[in-house]
């Protein structure tokens, strides 16, 4: 029976875990924001929830052609923003980007109390490990690292020409402590 070794945790400021054991680097970037923000957005869904499903008994109302293509319409996109939102919540609440990197490959799952997808990514096809420089006066870098969002990431790699990028919402300083420990690690095993 092979036992694995225990590794210590340490961390990058508040949101970021990271360990290292049996030769895998294990970073864990934490979804988790302040009480207040937690509140908020659990109001925002209620309340979306709620104005959604109103207009949505409304459809079986006496209303013109017209009026009911509104309200279809706006259900269309309430919808998706509601399982936007949905998700957004339950990402504050209990989700995590774990990232684990091994000999031969890395592996990223956004993990939302353990469900989520992994997506492997195998060493030798990685290239151009980096921070993502982005203006920090963008309309877009300020809406993608508001806590409602968790769009926004900040570390890429090429992988077989393709693009991809992890670190969700970490400010600078943080991106380029993960991007130099990735980097070192990726190093340390080659």
């Amino acid at each position: 029976m092979h036992s694995k070794s225990r590794a210590m945790v340490n961390y990058i400021g508040d949101r970021i875990s990271f360990s290292e054991a049996d030769e895998e680097l294990t970073i864990v970037i934490s979804g988790k924001v302040e009480s207040w923000q937690e509140s908020l957005l659990a109001i925002w869904l209620a309340a979306w929830t709620f104005c959604g499903l109103y207009v949505l008994t409304q459809l079986f109302g006496e209303y013109t052609k017209e009026e009911r293509l509104i309200m279809f319409v706006y259900e269309v996109f309430w919808v998706y923003f509601e399982w936007k939102l949905v998700h957004s919540f339950l990402w504050r609440k209990w989700g995590a980007e774990v990232i684990k990197i091994g000999k031969e490959s890395i592996r990223i799952k956004n993990d939302i109390k353990k469900y989520g997808k992994v997506k492997t990514y195998f060493v030798e096809n990685i290239d151009k490990l980096q921070r993502i420089e982005a203006s920090t006066k963008s309309f877009s870098r300020v809406m993608g690292n508001s806590f409602w969002n968790t769009t926004e990431k900040a570390i890429s790699f090429d992988y077989l020409g393709k693009i991809v990028v992890l670190g969700i919402q970490l400010d600078e300083k943080d991106a380029k402590k993960v991007t130099k420990l990735i980097a070192a690690h990726l190093r340390k095993m080659a």
